[in-house]
């Protein structure tokens, strides 16, 4: 069920942050079984629900469990992604993308930018491309919030 702009403005604001960085290289945790256990514990139906992810940019790993950890975000209803490592300015030409259904387009547009600004370590670009395509493919949307 969609929810129109008054009611959201109404919504609580359940926000918390986490640190699953710490954990992902421990073989003995599983890193998408605790977020959702996070997220069991922490998730409000009915509110404006944030959560806030940090990494290293030049992290493979927590890359590599990008699109499972939005998986399980999508389970919860998120519907959302915010991209630190998009720059706000391409938001125009990204949902003229979406809305043309130029998937090709908008994939040469993100690998574009992400080379330019994020070539920080070799196959970061592609990775980070894979998990914002991934929102796309799925429905969700995306904002580019970096100035």
């Amino acid at each position: 069920m969609e929810l129109n702009i008054k009611e959201t403005q109404r919504m609580p604001l359940n926000y918390f942050k986490t640190n699953l960085k710490n954990y992902i290289y421990d073989k003995n945790i599983d890193p998408t079984k605790l977020l959702e256990k996070i997220l069991s514990e922490k998730y409000k139906p009915g509110q404006k629900n944030i959560i806030i992810f940090g990494e290293n940019h030049a992290n493979h790993k927590f890359k590599e469990l990008l699109i499972d950890f939005l998986k399980v975000l999508f389970r919860y209803n998120f519907n959302c992604v915010a991209f630190e490592m998009l720059e706000h300015v391409i938001q125009k030409d990204i949902d003229n993308a979406v809305y043309t259904h130029n998937s090709d387009k908008l994939k040469e547009l993100i690998k574009d930018h992400l080379i330019e600004y994020w070539n920080k370590s070799p196959g970061i670009p592609e990775t980070y491309l894979k998990a914002i395509m991934f929102v796309i493919e799925n429905g969700k949307t995306l904002i580019p919030i970096n100035k």
